[in-house]
């Protein structure tokens, strides 16, 4: 029996060099502080959204062992494939798989709660 595909592996990898969306060999600043040389412009991908649903389709296929009810998501920049992977695993599943996602807990009363896609 093969693996499931990975949102890791090099499918995932093609899609995102293919439309441009990895950048390397320069100087990222993470917002944990750490410094980086490779960055992954998800804006780039989240507006082809034949290859983000693929890229979602990739966390579905990865993850559909561990029988989700809910895929959660940071509200800054994870809610497309949260989104996208809780579609593909709702086919797969036969049964609904909701998309939350949430802010910080420092955030504003009522700003950092997570949140359900509707």
């Amino acid at each position: 029996m093969s693996p499931a595909p990975s949102p890791e592996g090099p499918e995932t990898l093609r899609i995102l060099n293919g439309l441009g969306a990895i950048k390397k060999d320069d100087h990222f600043v993470g917002v944990s502080g750490r410094h980086f040389d490779t960055y992954v412009l998800k804006d780039v991908l989240y507006a082809h959204a034949t290859q983000a649903s693929r890229i979602g389709e990739l966390f579905a296929l990865s993850n559909q062992e561990a029988d989700p009810e809910v895929v959660v998501a940071p509200a800054l920049g994870g809610i497309v494939l949260s989104q996208w992977a809780a579609f593909h695993l709702s086919r797969l599943k036969g049964r609904e798989v909701v998309s939350l996602w949430g802010g910080p807990a420092d955030a504003r009363p009522g700003h950092g709660a997570v949140r359900r896609a509707l």
